[in-house]
């Protein structure tokens, strides 16, 4: 098991240790990034009639801004937002708001000399909070890792491409939501100096 594990680790370990290109002289530097993140399949379940429904196709509106304390990490706030209705069966049939705010923390590593295309993994926690239009609500944890990749689209600009995996429960009334398992990320960043 710890062969394993050492086995899984060592690249990610290697490929943080590494030295950035030269050219790379981006620590200092503030990105806002503006995305989608698209989570195919989450969950309702229903503790007091032991039922679970899945609820198809979510989207989420995300935005946040990173401060690049190094060559290879960046850190700052994030913020999510979705609106949906759901109607998983015909007793229950709903408008939710789902808020997350968590705490970015990313590595990147140079693909290019000029510093300006970066393979970016992290780690991602917070607070989700649901809103039902019926006046219930419910926090819950997120955590969520991402893999992906960072690619300019000139100086200033950038497309964020990230597979991301998560995990958020959240417990309002009778109902669980479950926004867990493979996500798909997408949108534009502005990089600036201060």
């Amino acid at each position: 098991m710890i062969r394993l594990a050492s086995a899984t680790l060592a690249p990610v370990v290697m490929l943080a240790i590494m030295p950035v290109a030269a050219a790379d002289q981006s620590q200092g530097q503030l990105t806002v990034r503006a995305d989608l993140s698209y989570v195919p399949i989450s969950e309702i379940e229903f503790t007091n009639r032991d039922l679970k429904y899945e609820i198809y196709d979510n989207l989420t509106y995300r935005g946040s801004l990173e401060y690049r304390i190094s060559n290879i990490l960046s850190i700052g706030p994030a913020f999510e937002y979705m609106a949906r209705h759901i109607s998983p069966d015909a007793t229950f049939s709903e408008d939710i708001r789902l808020y997350n705010l968590y705490a970015d923390f990313r590595f990147n590593h140079a693909l290019t000399d000029s510093g300006a295309n970066y393979f970016v993994f992290g780690l991602c926690t917070g607070i989700s909070s649901l809103n039902e239009d019926n006046g219930a609500a419910g926090r819950g944890f997120l955590f969520y890792g991402v893999v992906g990749f960072d690619i300019a689209l000139s100086k200033l600009v950038g497309l964020d491409l990230i597979y991301r995996y998560q995990d958020s429960r959240i417990d309002v009334e009778d109902r669980i939501y479950r926004f867990d398992g493979s996500a798909l990320q997408a949108g534009l960043n502005y990089r600036f100096r201060l």
